[in-house]
């Protein structure tokens, strides 16, 4: 396919468009987002097709389609080259979104389109048998009438806040190359990418978007103040500081804020490449009036002492509390936290009394500690398996608790066999406590684990996806100088029973050793198009998941 990407000044419209995914996922709700309470997902189909001018839209994606929440369900995007019309997918196979409304993507309206979501810019793929490029997302927004297009080349952790810094960007006068180059730098600052991934599709001096709902405010300066007001008129708002006072103290990060109403506010800053300058981002989500007023630091920050009061504690009791925090966990842990924590402050007096000195942390060697961690496990499984019955995206739970670092050198999909790329997770409570997930921009998430002297991977030899059967063996090693008591389950995700569709096995490693632990089980679900299986591993009051078989059905 080729098209002659240039920008069509003489009817260019300003008008901008963003769906914002996070808007009905629970999260922060961005700015200039098309509001969706109370409409159907035929009704934001229909405007996301229909919108002209400028469309941004974030979401979760794969090469060849797009998923979209909606109240009543999902949305697909489609890139099939028939709309999906047919109702068929990869290969023939059932379209997932089958009776739902779909987005045929080489029909929308906007001669501008920005889809911040994985793998939505890619053009070729090393498996053509299973994924022809006519069939990829960046190929269907260009057959249509959009003349330029923005998307992501790799499977990432792309926030929706990216849409509005484009459109800030925008409004401050910058090609849209340029804020490709800006929101990777942003990208590199908060540790979320460092490959490249953000892609333009077009003439690298083409014209900034026109965008609307953006408003910029100029920052006036008293002594070692700043303040920033905005009328309101805009959901986006944004400034450009260029008193090098000021960038020499944000680029620190030597300043607070303060609001009209003296409520928290949040800003998001980011360095110009081009010239000495920053540009300001407010985090809010309305067109209500905002005034800020910034006061300069000559101190260094306070320290964290939430984390460093995480360091004292027991890894186990750590990794427990932050696991407790997350929404599916939160009601299921809070009693085992409660009663792990009274056993460690027990444990601390009984030291105290004998040696006279109170230990610097507790450990997990007591029997009291390790049968309460033993029923702790027990619990964290119970609410995963659970979970697992339906479509339960793992990586939400701690997607906003965590910093995430790519690692540099990419890997393979044991499933596809298409690139993956791997992140290390750390909490932002507590940095000891990390994690290492492995993404492939097909089959998503292939492996989430935590960073604990424990390592689980499951072994492609051997593996058994036959009818109704699933076997399989997992690799475990324990690096650390203790045995662990771990459970093992195989479940299948979406299958409505989860206590007729898993295997479970109880298991202990001892120190500084491995050992491969078989499963086996027949499903009962009534799944025919796409199989799921999921291995998990719990063990020390966390989970973590060795891997995923995918089994395709046709029908």
């Amino acid at each position: 396919m080729a098209k002659h990407l240039v920008p069509d000044a003489m009817n260019a419209q300003a008008e901008t468009h963003v769906f914002s995914n996070e808007r009905m996922g629970g999260g922060a709700t961005y700015p200039d987002a098309v509001d969706m309470e109370g409409l159907s997902g035929d009704q934001i189909a229909s405007q996301m097709t229909s919108a002209n001018g400028t469309l941004l839209i974030g979401g979760h994606s794969r090469p060849h389609c797009g998923l979209f929440p909606t109240q009543d369900g999902l949305i697909g995007l489609c890139a099939m080259p028939d709309g999906g019309a047919s109702g068929r997918c990869l290969q023939g196979t059932a379209c997932f979104f089958k009776g739902r409304p779909i987005v045929p993507l080489q029909s929308l309206k906007a001669e501008r389109v920005f889809y911040n979501g994985c793998t939505t810019a890619g053009t070729s793929t090393r498996r053509p048998d299973l994924l022809d490029a006519s069939e990829m997302i960046a190929h269907a927004v260009l057959r249509g009438p959009a003349r330029e297009y923005v998307g992501n080349l790799r499977a990432g952790r792309y926030s929706d806040q990216e849409l509005s810094w484009f459109a800030a960007l925008s409004a401050h006068g910058l090609r849209p190359a340029e804020c490709v180059r800006l929101i990777e730098a942003r990208r590199g600052d908060v540790g979320t990418e460092k490959l490249p991934s953000l892609v333009h599709f077009g003439d690298v001096q083409a014209p900034p978007w026109p965008v609307s709902n953006v408003e910029i405010a100029q920052p006036t300066y008293r002594e070692n103040t700043m303040t920033l007001a905005w009328t309101g008129a805009r959901s986006i708002k944004t400034a450009l500081i260029t008193d090098p006072a000021w960038l020499l103290a944000m680029g620190a990060g030597k300043f607070t804020i303060q609001t009209q109403n003296a409520e928290p506010a949040q800003i998001a800053v980011l360095e110009s490449p081009f010239d000495s300058a920053l540009y300001v981002l407010l985090d809010c989500g309305s067109s209500e009036p905002a005034r800020l007023k910034l006061t300069r630091q000559d101190t260094s920050a306070a320290p964290d002492f939430e984390a460093a009061a995480g360091a004292c504690l027991s890894e186990s009791y750590a990794r427990l509390a932050e696991l407790a925090r997350y929404p599916a966990f939160r009601d299921a842990l809070g009693l085992n936290l409660n009663d792990l924590e009274n056993l460690m402050l027990t444990e601390q007096w009984e030291l105290k009394s004998s040696t006279g000195v109170p230990p610097q942390s507790t450990t997990n060697t007591s029997p009291g500690i390790q049968e309460a961690l033993r029923h702790t496990n027990a619990c964290i499984l119970t609410v995963a398996l659970a979970k697992c019955s339906g479509k339960w995206s793992w990586q939400d739970e701690y997607l906003d608790r965590t910093l995430a670092t790519p690692e540099s050198t990419p890997g393979t999909c044991p499933t596809c066999g298409g690139a993956t790329v791997a992140y290390q997770n750390a909490s932002l409570l507590n940095p000891a406590l990390r994690r290492r997930s492995v993404a492939c921009g097909i089959c998503g998430i292939v492996q989430d684990q935590p960073d604990y002297g424990l390592s689980f991977t499951l072994q492609r030899e051997g593996l058994i996806t036959h009818g109704s059967e699933f076997s399989g063996t997992v690799r475990v090693a324990n690096t650390t100088n203790r045995s662990r008591d771990c459970i093992l389950a195989a479940t299948v995700r979406g299958a409505q029973t989860p206590h007729a569709n898993n295997a479970i096995t109880a298991f202990s490693i001892a120190a500084q050793s491995a050992t491969s632990v078989p499963f086996h089980f027949s499903t009962q679900a009534l799944i025919n198009e796409v199989v799921q299986c999921w291995v998990m591993i719990v063990c020390d009051g966390d989970i973590g998941f060795a891997g995923r078989i995918s089994a395709m059905r046709s029908i």
